[in-house]
């Protein structure tokens, strides 16, 4: 606030945001009381000039004297919640109900449990980002911007009881991503995988770092691998754990290469390049996860993120043969077009099924049938979360807990049992079965052939691109031998879409265009 235009610095104080005296660098910063950093909008109210509105990262606050010495402020929130997540950690821990955030400019939050009303409590400030549990759920693993890490021990209401800076004091922090990589191991709680720019880095005796309540960093049981990245401005940008076999590093980069680590744990392991995803992800485009198969190591499914470029790309054999199964999230088949920027994945087995999940721009969207280019991928939580950003998926395979990390709503939770409770249809992949559909590119009409081995109810849906139902017909039942159904689609826009045949609960699907 000033009181002469800010034409001296004389006639200024604080009234929000920062609290006075902070500076940047150990610990000594902070929020002024019951406000918050990163201001958007402030206004007056027309009746009374005492009384100003401001709007920040933490939503919305009010003070009835603007004017006063120390300026008061109080929420008027009432339910509003910012919460902005980068990413979201779970326990190990079979039916425990903590859970961990990195929120954007709302630092790092912990809760103990999943009632829906509960406090996330915020033992750090700052721009959240990555977060690890330890298996006693009191040791706490987490990030905020620039590469600044910590390990802190909070109490069952995330009161922080003492803490330790953690990231590797011979790092160059000039390399590191604003949202820099780290990742703890899937299986062992010791260790934590970083990234500074090409080069990785491990620790693997995180349990006997003790707690000074220092905020300078320290090299203590960290290794780095000799093995780095070339050129050296191809940059880490994701680290991904597999759960079994255990100790499998998969790492992403801004360059759009993939690399695979063996025996990542320990010593001084190779980073192999997995061949090129062919074609190479445009310029601009780089890799945001890498989902891996918690009973399967090789199979991989990678997220390229950004708009305009083809986002993912599938692999049953660690890709050495690479797939591209983003189907109906993209306009076109080059990737090009108005398809959302997808961000996050996951790979989550159930029973005989696999349940495949990404997260976008536009939500949550999942299939159980990766069918290559023809994938169809079904909007999933449209009325809960609707079309919000998707950051982040976690799953625990222990008992089926599914977590979902939005950007601007929340956090949902979800226990799978089978991929019907999330999905609307069944997607069973049976290569066996073919139909035809022609002519394709069509304009008006299309003619649907297939062959049934035996008499069968059978039903046709079409959906567009972003996996909404446009046409349906009735099912009824269709003779053993050749058939055919005439589909009448001349009201459908250009563009593409995807023909899904329902034999008996066995769903077929190819790709069609309307000119």
């Amino acid at each position: 606030r000033s009181t002469d235009g800010f034409t001296t610095s004389n006639n200024t104080s604080i009234i929000g945001g920062y609290r006075a005296g902070s500076s940047e660098g150990d610990g000594n910063w902070g929020s002024y009381p019951n406000h918050h950093p990163d201001q958007h909008v402030i206004l007056y109210l027309p009746s009374n000039d005492n009384i100003m509105v401001n709007g920040n990262d933490g939503g919305i606050f009010k003070t009835q004297d603007i004017y006063k010495d120390t300026v008061e402020w109080e929420s008027l929130n009432n339910g509003y919640n910012t919460t902005q997540l980068y990413t979201v950690a779970i326990s190990k821990n079979a039916n425990s109900e903590v859970l961990q955030g990195g929120l954007q400019d709302n630092g790092s939050r912990v809760t103990f449990t999943d009632e829906t009303d509960a406090i996330w409590n915020m033992p750090f400030n700052g721009d959240g980002s990555h977060a690890g549990i330890a298996d006693n759920e009191e040791d706490f693993y987490l990030t905020i911007q620039r590469g600044v890490m910590y390990k802190m021990k909070l109490d069952t209401n995330a009161t922080r009881l003492a803490f330790q800076r953690l990231d590797p004091a011979s790092c160059d922090s000039n390399k590191y991503m604003w949202m820099n990589p780290m990742k703890m191991d899937a299986n062992d709680d010791n260790v934590i995988y970083w990234a500074e720019g090409n080069k990785l880095w491990r620790n693997n005796d995180l349990s006997n770092i003790l707690y000074n309540s220092s905020h300078q960093k320290s090299d203590l049981g960290w290794e780095m691998f000799s093995d780095t990245l070339s050129p050296t401005g191809r940059k880490i940008s994701v680290l991904s754990s597999s759960v079994s076999p255990a100790n499998i590093l998969y790492v992403g980069t801004q360059a759009k290469r993939i690399y695979r680590v063996d025996n990542a744990n320990v010593g001084d392991p190779t980073l192999v390049q997995l061949p090129d995803i062919p074609p190479i992800a445009p310029q601009g485009s780089y890799c945001t996860d890498i989902a891996i198969n918690p009973t399967n190591a090789d199979e991989i499914l990678i997220v390229f993120s950004n708009y305009s470029i083809y986002s993912l790309f599938h692999s049953m054999d660690a890709g050495q043969n690479w797939h591209k199964v983003a189907g109906n999230l993209e306009q076109y088949a080059t990737g090009s077009g108005n398809g959302p920027s997808c961000r996050t994945a996951a790979i989550i087995p159930l029973g005989s099924d696999t349940l495949y999940l990404v997260g976008t721009t536009v939500g949550l969207f999942g299939t159980s049938n990766l069918d290559g280019e023809n994938t169809v991928w079904e909007q999933i939580g449209h009325t809960t979360f609707g079309a919000t950003i998707v950051e982040y998926i976690t799953y625990r395979q222990s008992d089926g807990l599914l977590v979902i990390g939005t950007f601007g709503n929340g956090v949902y939770q979800i226990n799978l049992t089978s991929v019907g409770d999330v999905l609307g249809i069944n997607t069973i992949n049976t290569p066996s079965f073919e139909f035809n559909i022609f002519p394709n590119p069509f304009t008006n009409k299309a003619n649907l052939e297939f062959t049934l081995t035996k008499s069968s109810i059978t039903g046709v849906l079409i959906y567009d691109e972003l996996g909404r139902i446009v046409k349906k017909m009735k099912k009824i039942e269709f003779k053993q031998g050749s058939n055919s159904i005439q589909l009448d689609i001349a009201d459908l826009k250009s563009g593409i879409y995807f023909v899904s045949l329902n034999i008996e609960g066995e769903v077929f699907t190819k790709q069609i265009i309307k000119k």
